[in-house]
């Protein structure tokens, strides 16, 4: 993908997941770290791979490993932290309406692998909430997508 691709930000405040817990009788407030929410998002088509990717910017980096999904989906995952830092689909293959919906439920199926690591499966939680919110926005940055939606693919 180009790396001057439009970045579209994100408002943290429309995405917090927030909630309450009940530990031993003892009610706890537990909320997404700022360093797990995104603060932005773009998606594109990548030429090179010929894949649809969505990417996250977070307020720190840090270095990625790959992990393949299947033949069709590949995840860039933080080395550290396990944040979902991009998705990448083949999206000829799955066709265009097919992989907003096969990204959720690569998402979902992300959140128990790392269930027993340190960190928090809601960062899964609130990539796919922004996902659904700004795919149409996705989708209008990637003019390629466009026609291949035209050409019913």
């Amino acid at each position: 993908m180009n790396d001057t691709s439009q970045w579209l930000t994100l408002d943290p405040t429309e995405f917090e997941n927030d909630a309450e817990q009940t530990i031993n009788g003892v009610l706890f407030h537990v909320s997404v770290s700022p360093y797990d929410m995104p603060q932005a998002i773009r998606g594109g088509y990548d030429e090179g791979t010929r894949r649809f990717v969505i990417e996250f910017k977070y307020l720190s980096r840090e270095e990625t490993r790959t992990q393949q999904v299947d033949d069709h989906v590949t995840l860039r995952l933080g080395e550290r932290s396990h944040r979902l830092y991009a998705i990448e689909a083949d999206v000829e293959a799955m066709g265009v309406d097919g992989v907003l919906l096969r990204m959720e439920k690569v998402i979902d199926n992300l959140t128990p692998s790392v269930a027993d690591r340190s960190h928090p499966a809601s960062n899964y939680a609130v990539a796919k909430r922004v996902i659904n919110d700004k795919a149409s926005e996705l989708w209008r940055m990637s003019p390629r997508t466009q026609e291949m939606r035209a050409m019913g693919a």
